[in-house]
């Protein structure tokens, strides 16, 4: 008998976010020895952004799956929230106009690298300055794609 596996854990949303240039993506490589997957990546840093998560709900990872006519696809939806827009503007306007290999790590440590160089993710915003005082004066972003594999879980070592 097949059965799933619970331990108790399960704190929900990110702990960290890194948007990685499609092009300085290399893979995921299995160590057969070990069965654990790690990412690799060209050595410079200057292609990874990382976008903080603070203490809040507003940090999400979702992925779909689905089937149509060409097989089986998934579609990763990494959300969140960047304050200080307008300070950030640069970074953001990188973001929104490169192709994204994103590595989302939640709070139990599982990270997950979604997208690769052939189907990178998008990265798009929305700022809003918000309607009330005790309101969010942010932009909040997804970084989405559809891809013909599921995200793979790695062991995060490199970043």
């Amino acid at each position: 008998m097949k059965k799933l596996i619970y331990d108790g854990d399960n704190i929900g949303g990110l702990y960290n976010v890194y948007a990685i240039a499609a092009d300085a993506y290399e893979g995921v490589t299995l160590d057969y020895s070990t069965g654990v997957n790690s990412l690799t990546l060209d050595s410079d840093d200057n292609n990874i952004i990382c976008i903080p998560v603070y203490a809040d709900e507003s940090f999400n990872f979702t992925e779909s799956h689905g089937r149509d006519e060409n097989g089986d696809f998934w579609s990763p939806n990494i959300t969140g929230a960047i304050p200080c827009a307008a300070k950030n503007a640069e970074l953001i306007e990188e973001l929104e106009m490169g192709e994204w290999v994103c590595v989302s790590v939640d709070h139990l440590g599982n990270a997950r690298v979604s997208g690769d160089s052939d189907t990178p993710l998008t990265f798009s915003t929305e700022t809003n300055s918000g309607t009330m005082y005790a309101d969010r004066n942010c932009a909040t972003f997804s970084m989405t794609g559809t891809l013909g594999n599921a995200s793979i879980v790695v062991e995060l070592t490199i970043i």
